[in-house]
């Protein structure tokens, strides 16, 4: 039986074409977007009985945001744009924001695909952030640019800009009847 794969079994609209724009950022955020909170590399829940995404409605205060990460705009899912936050910093974000830790590689069977795909983009952004706040030319520090998809190097003369990883990954299983290839 094939068994999906669910971080990526739902497709959406990343709209690399506002990451840009500020204002038009600023405006989807105000205007029904839904925020995901990362904690520590984990991803918050609303409920762990029956796996639900804690979607916020709106951005939580100041004081939960990474301000090294910012906020990343990850994309439109059904139109509705969606960002994630860094909430790792403060150690009680997940009591007060209302949601309930869960390691992503353990749930994420559990959850509707586009949940466990929006989570997995969220988590792995926040992740890119937490490893790449210096320069791997200079060592100078970074900031984020393009709503979270770019980090520039603050060093004017090195200013090299650095992008997530996209790293394809395939495991396969060469058979023929009940031999296999090692």
């Amino acid at each position: 039986m094939r068994r999906p794969n669910f971080f990526s079994e739902f497709v959406y609209d990343r709209a690399a074409h506002i990451r840009g724009d500020e204002d038009r950022l600023r405006q989807l955020l105000d205007t029904g977007a839904r925020i995901i909170p990362v904690w520590r590399s984990m991803s918050l829940l609303a409920r762990l009985d029956q796996p639900q995404a804690l979607l916020l409605e709106r951005v939580p205060p100041e004081e939960f945001i990474n301000s090294d990460t910012g906020i990343v705009f990850l994309g439109l899912f059904g139109g509705v744009p969606h960002f994630a936050v860094d909430t790792g910093h403060a150690e009680d974000a997940p009591a007060r924001l209302g949601g309930e830790i869960a390691d992503l590689r353990d749930i994420g069977g559990h959850l509707a695909p586009e949940e466990a795909s929006v989570l997995a983009h969220a988590r792995a952004m926040v992740y890119w952030h937490e490893r790449h706040r210096f320069c791997g030319v200079c060592g100078s520090p970074t900031i984020v640019r393009d709503a979270g998809h770019r980090r520039d190097c603050t060093n004017p003369d090195c200013g090299t800009p650095h992008f997530p990883r996209t790293d394809p990954a395939v495991i396969m299983l060469i058979h023929r009847g009940d031999h296999c290839l090692l």
